[in-house]
C-alpha cells in the first residue's frame, strides 16, 4: 500500500511489514540508521513495529512495497463483568458451566488434560501463586516492553518474566483452562504457557502477534485468545488524523497462518458488543459510531479478529438457558462453537437489586480465578474460549495427537456442534 508524504509524517508508532526477506532485512538497517527505534521485531513474519518520524524513508518504503500503518492499540480483553464470590459459598457447588460440560464431573476421569498438551495463554499476565492454578503453570513471558509506550505500562524496568496481571483477565481465562482446587475447569489437569500482552490497559495488535509466533516457536498445542481487535482495511480518519489496519491484518494472518504451520490450533472470542458480523452494512455502521469516524472509505471492511481468520476456532457463550449470550457479536459463518459463560439476561430482567438478593448471579454468570478476591463471578465470550481451548488441548491429549492441527479441528468439529459437551469427545 503506498504511502503520500502526508500520511505517517508525525514521530509516532508503526506497524511495518515486509514481503522479502531481503527487503526487510534492508529496511531494517536503514531505519535504524535513520536514529528510530525498532520496539518490535518479528523475523518470521517479516514485521516490526517502529517508533520515530517515518517521512525521510517513507519513499523507499514505498518503493519496496512495504505496507504501513500506525500500531493499533484497539485490542482489548473480553470478559464482561465480575463480581467476588461469596466467602461462605463451596465454589464446585455452584459451577452450574463446569457440571454441565463435564456430565456433573464424571469426564474428568477420562480427559482431563496433561501439560504434554498444553494451551498458550495470551493475555493480560496471570496470579502465577493462585493456589488452583500454579500446579498447571508451565512458564511465563512477558511481551509489553519495558519503556514507557503511550502509557501502557507504568513500571519502566519491567523483566521478561513480570506478570502483574493489572486487567484480572488472564487469570480469570486461566481458571477456565486449568482450575484445580477449590473449584474446577472443565479440564483440570491441562498445562499452560502464559504470555503477557497487556499492560495496564490495551494492547498493542504487534505485542500479541509477537506472543502467536512466540508461542508456536514454544510447542504448545493450543493458543487461547480471549480478546480481539476492529480492524479496518482502508483509510478512515478519527478527529481529522487519519489510520489504517492494513499492515496488522496482513501480520495477524501471518502469524495464524504461522502458528497453524507449526502445528497449532488457535481458538478466539468473538467480540461481546451484540453486532451481527455477517452483514458489513451493519458491521460497519456499529464500528463507524463506536471509534466516532468521521469519514471512512466507502469501499472498506471491518473484521473482528482473530474469530473471523482462516484456522481459527471461533468461540461464542451460551447462557444458563442454552441460548448464545445476549452481548455476544453474532454469526453464522464465523462461530464455531458456543461455551458456557452466562450472560445478563436475568440481571436484566430483575435488576441489580433482586438479582443479588435471590441469587440469580448463579444462574447468569460463571465462577472463576480472580487475582483481587481469589473466585469471582464473571461472564463474557473470554470465558468462553477457554473451555474450548482447554477442551482441545485435552482431546488432544486423550486421542494422542501431536502436531496436527488439520486432525485436531476436524476431529473437534466432527465431534462437537451446538454447545461444548466433553462427553462428544470421548
Amino acid at each position: 500500500m503506498p504511502l503520500s508524504q502526508n500520511k505517517l509524517t508525525s514521530n509516532s508508532i508503526y506497524t511495518i511489514i515486509f514481503h522479502t526477506c531481503y527487503h526487510y532485512k534492508f529496511s531494517t538497517n536503514i531505519i535504524l540508521k535513520n536514529k528510530m527505534i525498532i520496539s518490535t521485531k518479528i523475523d518470521e513474519i517479516l514485521t516490526i513495529q517502529v517508533i520515530g518520524c517515518l517521512d525521510p524513508i517513507i519513499s523507499l518504503l514505498n518503493s519496496l512495497g512495504a505496507i504501513i500503518s500506525p500500531s493499533s492499540i484497539g485490542c482489548k480483553v473480553l470478559n464482561k463483568n465480575s463480581i467476588g464470590i461469596d466467602e461462605n459459598t463451596k465454589p464446585k457447588d455452584i459451577q452450574w458451566d463446569v457440571l454441565r460440560t463435564t456430565s456433573n464431573y464424571s469426564t474428568h476421569k477420562i480427559i482431563s488434560g496433561s501439560h504434554d498438551h498444553c494451551v498458550a495463554l495470551i493475555d493480560s499476565g496471570i496470579d502465577v501463586n493462585h493456589q488452583d492454578l500454579m500446579d498447571n503453570i508451565i512458564n511465563v513471558k512477558n511481551f509489553v516492553p519495558n519503556k514507557k509506550i503511550d502509557h501502557q505500562e507504568k513500571n519502566i524496568s519491567v523483566d521478561p518474566l513480570y506478570m502483574n496481571d493489572y486487567l484480572d483477565h488472564g487469570t480469570q481465562v486461566a481458571g477456565q483452562i486449568c482450575a484445580n482446587g477449590e473449584i474446577t475447569s472443565v479440564t483440570p489437569n491441562t498445562g499452560i504457557r502464559v504470555y503477557r500482552v497487556f499492560g495496564e490497559d490495551k494492547a498493542y495488535n504487534i505485542w500479541i502477534i509477537d506472543a502467536i509466533i512466540h508461542a508456536a516457536n514454544d510447542g504448545v498445542d493450543v493458543i487461547n485468545l480471549s480478546l480481539g481487535s476492529y480492524l479496518i482495511d482502508e483509510y478512515y480518519s478519527i478527529n481529522s488524523k487519519e489510520y489504517n489496519n492494513k499492515a496488522e491484518i496482513v501480520a495477524f494472518k501471518r502469524a495464524i497462518e504461522y502458528a497453524y504451520s507449526k502445528g497449532c490450533v488457535v481458538v478466539g472470542a468473538l467480540g461481546n458488543d451484540d453486532i451481527i458480523i455477517d452483514n458489513q452494512e451493519i458491521f460497519l455502521k456499529n464500528i463507524k459510531d463506536n471509534l466516532s469516524i468521521s469519514h471512512i472509505n466507502k469501499n472498506a471492511l471491518v473484521y473482528d479478529f482473530p474469530s473471523q481468520l482462516p484456522n481459527v476456532i471461533g468461540v461464542a457463550s451460551a447462557n444458563y438457558f442454552n441460548n448464545i449470550a445476549n452481548y455476544s457479536n453474532k454469526s453464522d459463518k464465523y462461530t464455531d462453537i458456543l461455551s458456557y459463560a452466562g450472560d445478563t439476561t436475568l440481571l436484566e430482567k430483575h435488576g441489580m437489586e433482586k438479582w443479588l438478593q435471590k441469587k440469580l448471579i448463579l444462574k447468569d454468570w460463571v465462577l472463576s480465578t480472580s487475582n483481587s478476591t481469589v473466585y469471582t463471578y464473571t461472564t463474557g465470550n473470554s470465558l468462553a474460549t477457554g473451555k474450548v481451548s482447554g477442551a482441545i488441548a485435552a482431546m488432544n491429549d486423550y486421542y494422542n495427537i501431536h502436531k496436527d492441527p488439520f486432525r485436531s479441528l476436524q476431529l473437534f468439529k466432527c465431534k462437537t456442534s451446538g454447545i461444548l459437551n466433553m462427553d462428544t469427545l470421548i
